[in-house]
């Protein structure tokens, strides 16, 4: 799979909107005539979360809604966009609820072009069914949690098989692995600029050098579609009868693409392993549980490659986070996108003395 070719300066995130931009689209496109507004996290593509929803039809389906406004990098590839509704409907037949897309008033089709900022081309929005359940991130990720998340990755990718290669779509997100050498060049720009001590950028040096080896094997590992952000903001759960946790969903297809497997299953235990309520216990625990579930259901000849993969996610996301920051797209200070380089850095020390390496 091709990188996109990303300028140092290239904007990757959807700016931010004005409440009365996000009513008038809501009534235009969808027919939702009154409803309150709340903005929700973030990292590249802009959401919303519309409450005590009026729809013109007389619906009271959904009251509650997710307005989803597409980053500028994914909205030139439109067709991703429909590509995801399929993916979700697959899903769903398969077992696994994913997000429902609303089709626009009086149309099947879910997106349509929107101005929402004076400086920027328009972007597709969509409006999404709110699934049940919270995100994961409100409650500990224990042993028996991490295996049921092993299990469903094991499954999504089982379910992406199932869709022929000439049909998946080329969209690459800044962050995959694919995109390494973009990340390269951004990791100079950052070190020139002083934003990025030479010890922390020599770090990612040796991080990259060895997904660079993993990526020319890469005929020789699993490869397919990876969900690519299965996170705890992306996974839903809500507590059983026995007061275990049940995942309810699995969201935000927005990052699917064709990479090596490995890579989904390091992001998500990576991501597990970063979570404010995994304060306590070695990380190393994480894709332990995780290969546990993931290998009960699907086998996994890369296993032995999963802490490269989380040393590869972890660098890349460190310098998606400062890029992020240095080009400021949204004119403010972006808590939820450095809320990575907290704790990252230091998981990136820790994931670096691990076994086994490449190089």
């Amino acid at each position: 799979m091709a990188a996109h070719a990303f300028g140092l300066d290239t904007i990757t995130q959807a700016p931010n909107m004005k409440t009365a931009v996000v009513r008038k689209i809501a009534r235009n496109a969808w027919g939702i005539t009154n409803c309150k507004i709340q903005v929700l996290n973030g990292y590249e593509d802009q959401n919303f979360r519309l409450t005590d929803c009026v729809w013109d039809s007389g619906s009271t389906i959904d009251q509650t809604v997710i307005m989803k406004v597409t980053n500028p990098v994914a909205a030139l590839n439109p067709e991703h966009l429909d590509f995801q509704r399929r993916i979700c409907e697959l899903l769903n037949a398969e077992g696994i609820p994913a997000p429902y897309y609303i089709p626009l008033k009086g149309s099947q089709k879910i997106w349509r072009l929107e101005k929402v900022a004076e400086h920027m081309a328009p972007l597709p929005v969509r409006m999404i069914r709110v699934l049940p359940g919270n995100s994961l991130d409100q409650f500990e990720a224990n042993e028996a949690v991490v295996v049921a998340i092993g299990r469903i990755v094991a499954r999504f990718h089982n379910i992406m098989d199932q869709i022929p290669v000439h049909e998946r779509q080329g969209h690459v997100p800044f962050i995959a692995a694919e995109n390494v050498e973009c990340a390269v060049t951004e990791l100079q720009e950052l070190e020139n600029r002083r934003i990025l001590s030479p010890e922390r950028a020599q770090m990612v040096r040796v991080v990259f050098d060895e997904l660079r080896m993993m990526l020319d094997n890469g005929m020789e590992m699993d490869r397919g579609l990876i969900h690519s952000d299965i996170n705890d903001t992306n996974i839903l759960v809500q507590p059983a009868v026995d007061g275990s946790l049940e995942i309810t969903a699995l969201i935000d297809m927005g990052d699917v693409h064709t990479s090596l497997r490995v890579m989904d299953m390091g992001a998500t235990c990576l991501y597990l392993a970063l979570s404010d309520k995994a304060e306590n216990g070695d990380w190393r625990r994480f894709p332990t549980w995780f290969l546990e579930g993931y290998e009960s259901v699907r086998p996994c000849p890369d296993a032995h490659r999963i802490y490269s993969a989380m040393r590869a996610r972890m660098a890349c996301s460190l310098v998606c986070g400062l890029r992020a920051n240095r080009i400021n797209a949204r004119h403010e200070t972006d808590s939820y996108v450095l809320k990575t380089q907290k704790k990252g850095w230091k998981m990136l020390e820790l994931l670096l003395e691990a076994e086994p390496k490449l190089i």
